[in-house]
């Protein structure tokens, strides 16, 4: 039971495909979330690329048949999509099978409310349901039927150009690396750009990289990014609702600075979402903005984005969120207003985002026992709240000055207490050795 239960994260089911995530859970899974949803409700549902992935829609399908619900399927396409046509066709929710940026052999399933963000399915009680086994049968079968995905596509690009103007060709680069994104490409060509594209090529096994985006990974589409003499890059995940940029040289630019970008050139005041490990450097060059903190999660991220009425969303992962195209996480609609930015400046991207100070940083995991490490937390919460310094507890402890800022939060899946230091004057060494000596003492005594 316990192997079971550890497929359900905070935001999402996730697990090893056929271990920890069998046909059998998928369907139970789907019973769970047809009879929260409740009978005659309609599902949008699709995948990433994941050879796993048809089989585990269908046998969720089966599930929501069974509680009475109706669902639409639309093969592979990325999330954001998902999301924009959940809430443009009126669906009651959409679900969609995918790891996220996991590898190859993990696959998962995801959750998105009637407005296409993303959904809470532990307030729903999922969860509970499926471990009890309370599942309630349709009075009437549910159906099936299958849109095809190029339909769904062509509708989500004709939006999103509605809402982009271009000034000049901007050159890009895609990397979808062999997730639901390779097919995104005409989007770009659609408003104006010169588009290339890398791993372009749908592969459910042995991907040409990771799905993580990250420096490693991406070093052979920087490569292509400084070869094609492009204005920028954009990498994906497997599911797509996270964008990587690399400026004009390959080099990648922080989720932050990005958003630094896009506010200064699309917006002159608003509200700013930012996870609670964003760098301050969001504090310190968008003082006409007002940068709300909020819990680490895409979920929790777009949430705060309705409720505050923000401009704009950002996680330091790569997730961003601009309401006024959706609320759902969108690197597309990022991405293309990025690619607006620039051809209405006379500064490359590189040059931009030199324009934006950096601050040392540091991050450390430190081992804690899962036995002890949220008591440990209760404690450096209890000692922190002693001081003088401001204190944010939304996730994790989050302590900050006009100066720097010290961020600590327990793993949800290891043993480790991770401690996160950022300052604006040269204090970097100090911060973090007192950090971890409070931290180390703490763990010590308890």
């Amino acid at each position: 039971m316990e192997k079971i239960e550890k497929i359900f994260r905070a935001y999402d089911i996730r697990g090893i495909f056929g271990k920890d995530l069998t046909l059998d859970i998928a369907y139970d899974i789907g019973r769970a979330f047809g009879t929260k949803l409740g009978e005659g409700k309609k599902v949008c549902i699709s995948r990433d690329t994941r050879i796993s992935g048809k089989a585990l829609m269908e046998a969720f399908i089966l599930g929501l048949i069974y509680c009475g619900c109706n669902s639409v399927k639309t093969g592979i396409i990325p999330i954001p999509v998902l999301g924009y046509y959940t809430w443009k066709k009126g669906f009651d929710a959409g679900v969609y099978i995918s790891a996220s940026h996991n590898p190859f052999e993990y696959n998962g399933i995801r959750f998105r409310g009637k407005d296409g963000a993303g959904l809470l399915y532990e307030k729903m009680g999922i969860k509970k349901a499926f471990m009890k086994k309370e599942f309630k049968e349709g009075k009437n079968e549910g159906y099936s039927i299958e849109l095809n995905a190029e339909y769904i596509l062509d509708d989500y690009f004709g939006y999103v150009e509605g809402n982009v103007n271009l000034n000049k060709k901007i050159k890009v680069v895609l990397d979808p690396g062999n997730g639901s994104a390779y097919k995104m490409l005409p989007l770009y060509e659609n408003i104006g750009c010169e588009t290339y594209g890398i791993n372009m090529i749908p592969k459910g096994i042995n991907p040409n990289r990771i799905p993580e985006p990250n420096k490693e990974s991406l070093v052979i589409t920087a490569e292509m990014v400084r070869n094609m003499k492009a204005d920028f890059g954009v990498a994906f995940d497997a599911d797509a609702d996270r964008g990587i940029i690399m400026d004009n040289n390959g080099r990648i630019i922080t989720p932050e600075k990005i958003a630094v970008v896009l506010a200064k050139n699309l917006f002159n005041e608003g509200k700013i979402v930012a996870s609670i490990d964003c760098s301050i450097l969001l504090e310190k060059e968008l003082e006409d903005f007002k940068i709300v903190r909020e819990r680490v999660g895409d979920i929790f991220i777009s949430q705060a984005v309705k409720k505050h009425n923000a401009i704009l969303g950002v996680e330091r992962s790569g997730h961003f969120f601009i309401p006024a195209i959706q609320y759902s996480d969108d690197p597309f609609a990022m991405s293309v207003k990025l690619a607006e930015v620039l051809s209405k400046s006379n500064k490359s991207l590189s040059r931009l985002a030199n324009e934006i100070k950096e601050y040392p940083y540091y991050s450390e995991s430190i081992k804690c026992p899962d036995e002890i490490k949220f008591d440990v937390m209760d404690k450096i919460k209890e000692e922190f709240l002693k001081e003088k310094w401001e204190v944010d507890l939304k996730d994790g402890i989050r302590v900050f000055t006009d100066d720097w800022a010290v961020l600590i939060r327990a793993s949800q899946t290891e043993p480790k207490i991770r401690l996160y230091v950022e300052t604006t004057i040269n204090n970097l060494k100090e911060l973090k050795e007192e950090f971890k000596k409070r931290i180390n003492k703490i763990m010590k005594s308890n």
